[in-house]
């Protein structure tokens, strides 16, 4: 490795990367017998947590303190507003922009609903980046956990950006299973995706320097056994139908409590805010 394990060249991090996601990947896709990932199924069951105001935003405050009310946001990947609705009001014009008619039109809806102005546009980043506006500040929510190649991307957001790039990336997917349960059911430990840590390395041997700020979410909240079942059974990839289901079930009784509830860690437990100025084209 050219620099060593603690200098990495960007060549070797963005490989480490793409060696993880394809690993995490292929595990999941020799594992799950149901996959819907990508899929407008998939779509559908998301958009619900992906609605403004859906679930706690443990980084919304923060990204309220970046906001300048003379100033253009451009957000790709802004799927159904989740940080658009309420950061709208705060700056001039805020641009959102998503590959999906569904999330277009929930990201619309949303907006009108709350009474704020959001300009939203059919676009795939970063292959239509320079045919949109550029902007003061782009921001990039939870993209990357499995995206193969996220230095295009983040260059394209330099590209359209004046003052500032920000990205967010939990410490891990947000439909990640628990792990513990994973390994019950699937007999081996989960590969888990790249996270906030990684992006930041990641972006630290191209030569940026970003600043990173971690913000705790709410911890897990207890669940009934069924509706823990059912949880599970969707983040591990499980059919209806699936020959795990009972062996779902049991590592799920294991856990209850004495409430007769059960307490699971998947999904995320932080989020990071990654903020650094563009270069200069």
């Amino acid at each position: 490795m050219a620099g060593g394990m603690l200098r990495p060249s960007a060549d070797d991090a963005a490989q480490a990367w793409l060696a993880l996601v394809d690993a995490a990947r292929a595990q999941f896709l020799r594992l799950a017998d149901e996959v819907l990932h990508g899929t407008e199924e998939f779509l559908a069951a998301r958009l619900p947590s992906l609605r403004a105001g859906a679930s706690p935003s443990e980084e919304l405050e923060y990204l309220v303190t970046l906001a300048r009310p003379d100033e253009t946001w451009l957000e790709p990947g802004a799927a159904a507003g989740r940080l658009a609705v309420p950061l709208a009001p705060l700056v001039d014009r805020f641009v959102a922009v998503d590959p999906s008619a569904r999330m277009r039109d929930a990201l619309a809806a949303a907006a009108a609903q709350a009474g704020v102005t959001v300009d939203v546009r059919d676009g795939q980043w970063p292959d239509d980046a320079d045919g949109l506006p550029a902007a003061d500040v782009a921001l990039a929510a939870n993209m990357f956990y499995a995206m193969e190649h996220p230095l295009p991307f983040l260059g394209a957001m330099e590209r359209r950006a004046r003052r500032l790039c920000i990205v967010t990336a939990a410490d891990r997917p947000g439909r990640s299973p628990d792990a513990a349960i994973w390994a019950e059911v699937m007999n081996e430990p989960l590969i888990e995706s790249p996270g906030g840590t990684d992006l930041a390395m990641l972006l630290l041997t191209t030569g940026r320097r970003p600043d990173m700020r971690w913000f705790e979410a709410a911890p897990p909240k207890a669940i009934g056994v069924e509706q823990a079942i059912e949880q599970q059974r969707w983040r591990l990839g499980l059919r209806a139908d699936s020959p795990r289901l009972g062996a779902l079930r049991a590592a799920i009784v294991r856990r209850v409590d004495d409430r007769g509830l059960v307490t699971l860690r998947g999904g995320r437990s932080r989020t990071a805010v990654i903020v650094w100025e563009p270069r200069p084209a």
